[in-house]
């Protein structure tokens, strides 16, 4: 079998048409058709692709990325309005508690069948002490909300996990007071 000219980009050798049935520049033939640009071809094109949708050094990439899950991550750090903590606005988010007993609510989960974690930090105020009270939907180790940290600007950090449209959501306490 005989050989085209040497790929100028990869040094890849492209075999003639008509190689023997069984060798590989047959298989390879069938696979990527008979140009004389063949892999440089595809990969090429490939490669531009690619390149514009992400940058191969600095630049910034925006907008959701879609797993193979259907889950997404946003880069945002969303101090929480109020005590809601709105699933669509990002996976990273935090809050100051004010002093007292309050209550946290969840809002515009992902569709179900899609999967999201969303990561908390939860910082107590001046005073310390303020206690929190989840949505029966959150589900935490041995059925118990975990015992925050109480001292003054002492912080939490909490992952929530969904894929059933928020009927179900999995809490973790991750860290307490880290130093």
């Amino acid at each position: 079998m005989t050989v085209q000219d040497p790929s100028t980009n990869y040094g890849w050798l492209l075999p003639d048409v008509g190689g023997d049935g069984g060798s590989w520049g047959a298989m390879l033939r069938t696979i990527i058709g008979d140009d004389a640009a063949g892999i440089d071809f595809e990969l090429n094109a490939v490669s531009v692709i690619a390149s514009a949708a992400m940058p191969k050094a600095g630049g910034i990439f925006t907008g959701d990325v879609e797993y193979a899950a259907g889950s997404r991550l946003l880069e945002d750090d969303t101090a929480m309005a109020a005590l809601e903590l709105d699933w669509a606005l990002g996976n990273f988010h935090s809050k100051t508690l004010a002093n007292g007993a309050q209550s946290i609510t969840f809002a515009n989960y992902p569709a179900s069948g899609k999967v999201q974690f969303i990561t908390l930090g939860l910082i107590q105020g001046a005073a310390g002490n303020s206690t929190v009270t989840w949505p029966a939907s959150v589900q935490w180790q041995d059925g118990i909300a975990p015992t925050l940290s109480v001292t003054a600007a002492g912080v939490d950090v909490l992952v929530f996990f969904t894929r059933d449209g928020g009927t179900t959501v999995i809490g973790a306490h991750s860290i307490t007071d880290p130093s």
